[in-house]
């Protein structure tokens, strides 16, 4: 009667299986790295929607309502008013066998428009790993410059990357910011050119730092953080009042309140400040929820 082989005999040579055909993906992986590493194509370009060659359209037009799209992620990426009349316009260095950069631009008959920028890493993340080792390139920084003289929709999803925005004295009428194993980093240095109506962030697995919302004035600022950590000051020229709601989860969450306002919905800083009937104050009313973690406001 023959023996079945022990289940430590099969466990080994699964395990040995399962070993060789690592070392042979990560062999062919290095090795494909290696013959593409002469296949570099640096790109280092200022594109402006107004300069297109494929385009018969002036660009985005100044003063005209729009909504810019960013959806990014696998880099580097820095957000910034544009100088006073010169439109939008973006620069990037990327190696284009790493990363692919692709845009639309859009004009409605009623002269509202819509831009879309999508920059994303092609190149499989172990490949590129190999890739750097080997010293060739795979770093990527775009920037983006937005007109201040428009009335823009801001829409940003990004992935795997970071961000820094500027966006003070722009004319922002809202933001939407979703990320997902990333940061940023935004400061408002001075107000807008008008108050939001809405401003979102939404993000998991990674944190930012938002500073001077306050010169935002947004009617509703949403922010909702999982599995990280969040830093957020709302100082800055608060202009109305606003419906706050802040929701953490697996995360820490740190806020700064500001001066001269109302503030409502915080346990020990309700009524912090009384109106004054004459010079009325913004109200901020506070919706705070968390769980497994803390949103410390101070």
């Amino acid at each position: 009667m023959s023996k079945r082989p022990g289940c430590w005999k099969t466990s080994l040579f699964g395990c040995l299986g399962l070993i060789v055909l690592l070392i042979l993906f990560v062999g062919i992986t290095a090795l494909l790295a290696r013959i593409n590493l002469s296949d570099q194509r640096p790109v280092d370009d200022t594109i402006a929607p107004q300069t297109s060659a494929e385009a018969a359209w002036d660009g985005p037009p100044l003063g005209k309502p729009g909504r810019l799209v960013l959806d990014i992620g696998q880099g580097e990426f820095q957000i910034m008013p544009a100088e006073p009349g010169a439109g939008l316009s973006l620069r990037a260095r990327y190696d284009a066998e790493v990363h692919e950069l692709t845009d639309s631009f859009v004009v409605n008959p009623d002269s509202s428009w819509v831009y879309e920028l999508h920059f994303r890493q092609t190149m499989p993340g172990m490949q590129a790993l190999f890739r750097a080792l080997m010293g060739g390139a795979t770093e990527a920084k775009v920037e983006i410059a937005i007109p201040p003289e428009s009335p823009i929709e801001l829409v940003i999803d990004m992935e795997e990357g970071g961000f820094e925005a500027e966006f003070g004295g722009l004319w922002l009428t809202s933001a939407d910011i979703d990320w997902a194993r990333g940061g940023f980093e935004l400061d408002i240095v001075e107000p807008l050119r008008e108050p939001m109506e809405s401003f979102v962030i939404h993000g998991r697995m990674g944190g930012f730092d938002a500073r001077r919302l306050g010169n935002a004035s947004p009617k509703v600022l949403r922010i909702d953080n999982a599995m990280g950590g969040a830093s957020i000051d709302l100082d800055g020229a608060w202009r109305n009042d606003a419906a706050i709601s802040l929701k953490s989860s697996m995360g820490g969450v740190d806020v700064r309140l500001p001066d001269d306002v109302v503030i409502e919905g915080v346990e020990g800083h309700d009524q912090r400040l009384r109106r004054d009937e004459e010079t009325p104050l913004p109200v901020l009313r506070f919706d705070v929820q968390y769980k497994m973690g803390e949103i410390s406001i101070r």
